[in-house]
């Protein structure tokens, strides 16, 4: 199976309530930490994403296992600081964006699927994902992530309405949000009337994150909607972060290889828990 994945890398110094600062590799790290998770020795997966000289050392290993033929090297990557809540949603503030990725690929049908993950909101712009949908007719998952934040002039990443989000929507057929992000893709309030517009276009699987609760994904059964919740795994939480971005990937992995919603829901769930509990992508794989 062969699946492109794009989206930033960054680097994040993570503060928690308890004063206990970590510096990490964060964006696509987490991803790539999903698909290792997942995927199987004959698969050839493709990065789509940028590094930093002065960062490269914290992500040579998480790429490793990937095709980096998109790989782009630039004078610096954001780096984003996190201060982490337990009853709330998360504060960002980046120092930087870098440039939009470059989509420097020709054999679109070279793919099985492709995954768009809007790490810092700027990894593509809506005329760049229009185009990828003209060029490739298989699946498009998109994480809409950083999207829902705006920037003011202090780096600050808010969330807000994303403007003209109904073109986002119509380019992708996957699309996942979590609790705080779905208030920003549409000016209805109830989470059904949401799904709803966004069925209408075009989209055919939306998967809404809970945090500890678990996750509930909506898909078109003929003409009617229906939907799933899964729970969470009852675990001790270490670091939640980056625990949505190995759902997505394990989701979109297994979707891609079975068809099957409720497998690929399943593994997904099992795998951000495991991730949040503090387990390594090989000792996750071998839990699978």
């Amino acid at each position: 199976m062969k699946i492109l994945i794009i989206g930033q890398a960054v680097v994040d110094t993570i503060e928690f309530i308890d004063d206990k600062i970590l510096l990490l590799p964060g964006g696509i790290h987490h991803v790539c930490a999903g698909f290792s998770i997942a995927k199987y020795d004959e698969d050839e997966l493709f990065l789509c994403t940028s590094f930093d000289e002065e960062s490269k050392s914290l992500f040579e290993k998480s790429f490793s296992i990937f095709n980096n033929k998109f790989v782009s090297k630039v004078d610096k990557i954001p780096h984003v600081y996190l201060t982490i809540y337990p009853d709330r949603e998360r504060e960002e503030k980046y120092d930087s964006i870098n440039q939009c990725l470059h989509l420097n690929i020709t054999d679109w049908d070279n793919f099985d699927g492709i995954i768009i993950n809007m790490i810092t909101g700027f990894d593509l712009t809506i005329k760049q994902v229009e185009q990828l949908r003209k060029n490739f007719q298989g699946t498009i998952y998109m994480d809409v992530h950083t999207l829902s934040r705006g920037l003011d002039e202090h780096f600050n990443r808010d969330f807000r309405l994303i403007p003209d989000f109904e073109n986002w929507a119509k380019s992708v057929d996957i699309i996942q949000m979590n609790e705080s992000e779905i208030k920003t893709v549409s000016t209805l309030k109830s989470e059904r009337k949401i799904v709803e517009e966004l069925f209408s276009y075009g989209i055919r699987i939306i998967l809404i994150t809970k945090g500890a609760s678990g996750v509930r994904v909506y898909y078109k059964n003929k003409t009617e909607t229906s939907s799933l919740f899964i729970s969470s795994l009852k675990i001790n939480a270490v670091n939640t972060v980056g625990c949505g971005d190995v759902f997505g990937a394990v989701f979109f992995y297994n979707y891609i290889k079975t068809k099957n919603i409720n497998i690929a829901l399943h593994k997904a769930v099992q795998a951000a828990s495991l991730t949040a509990a503090g387990l390594t992508p090989k000792e996750i794989k071998n839990c699978l």
